[in-house]
């Protein structure tokens, strides 16, 4: 649902609603009353009129051929804008980031955004195959997506570019909302909540430019812990690192790393808050190596 305001009158709130087999609902008088139409046979999830006034804006969802369409009535027509070469996906979320340009997230981590009212499109590039349920952005440049299995990332450049951020669970998250740059909350499966208070920044240390020997991950300390601990490792070239946690059967439960890193010795703390006392594994992949620890919470 989308709610618009052009003369600031609580009685007169445009508002939009879009959903099952291209059902477009809105409402000229704050949902007092409803007028039914519908885009084409397929069901949409996003909605997003950028000028209430003129009614210019489109709408995103599920298509056989990713499938945008766009309106400058306020939804009285719609006019699809076929993408054959990238179909078959769908757009679940999107965020707007100024009055053209919006970024719209969906399923095997497709990400799209255009700049003039959704007429065209790029590809930015999101690192993961994982299904992308929520976006938000707190201002033109930084922004944040979440997704299936406890995805988190995050983009300071208008969404070219996107870094896997840490996800202390593993849940598919739904939904996530930030107030400013630093203050933000995500939701998601079974009762997940998450916040943040720096932006969701997790801070891995550079300890020296000396190039180890070999390729190294130390046991964290403390072991057992409650339920902050310390994971430290050493890389003897440059290349991507994967550091994740499983429990003792093996099952993913989260990515604390995922990222090009150059060769030195490297440290960072890892928050169990969201986890049950127990005995876990932390496992780095670097390249064809694998290296794994058991790390122990007691709470």
């Amino acid at each position: 649902m989308l709610f618009a305001n052009p003369s600031f009158d609580l009685t007169t709130y445009f508002c939009y609603v879009v959903g099952q087999n291209g059902i477009f609902l809105r409402s000229f008088n704050s949902g007092s009353t409803w007028s039914i139409n519908s885009a084409y046979n397929q069901d949409l999830y996003y909605i997003w009129i950028m000028n209430p006034g003129t009614g210019t804006g489109f709408t995103t969802g599920a298509s056989n051929s990713e499938t945008y369409f766009v309106t400058a009535n306020g939804g009285t027509y719609w006019q699809p804008i076929l993408n054959t070469t990238n179909g078959g996906y769908h757009l679940y979320s999107g965020a707007y980031i100024n009055a053209q340009t919006c970024l719209c997230v969906g399923s095997s981590g497709r990400i799209r955004k255009t700049t003039n009212w959704g007429l065209n499109w790029s590809y930015p590039v999101s690192n993961t195959t994982n299904n992308l349920y929520s976006v938000i952005f707190s201002d033109t440049n930084i922004g944040w997506l979440c997704g299936q299995n406890g995805f988190i990332e995050r983009t300071i450049n208008g969404g070219l570019n996107w870094e896997q951020q840490f996800s202390p669970v593993g849940n598919n998250l739904r939904s996530i909302s930030f107030i400013n740059n630093l203050t933000g909350w995500i939701v998601g499966q079974n009762g997940a909540v998450l916040k943040t208070v720096n932006g969701g920044i997790t801070g891995i240390n550079f300890e020296t430019t000396d190039i180890p020997k070999n390729f190294i991950l130390y046991q964290n300390y403390p072991n057992p812990f409650n339920p902050i601990t310390t994971i430290k490792f050493e890389l003897m070239k440059s290349g991507f690192v994967k550091i994740k946690i499983c429990d003792s059967e093996g099952k993913l439960l989260t990515e604390l790393l995922n990222k090009f890193k150059e060769p030195g010795k490297y440290n960072f703390e890892f928050k169990a808050n969201e986890f049950a006392s127990g005995i876990y594994f932390c496992i780095l992949e670097f390249e064809n190596y694998m290296k794994s620890k058991k790390i122990i919470l007691i709470k």
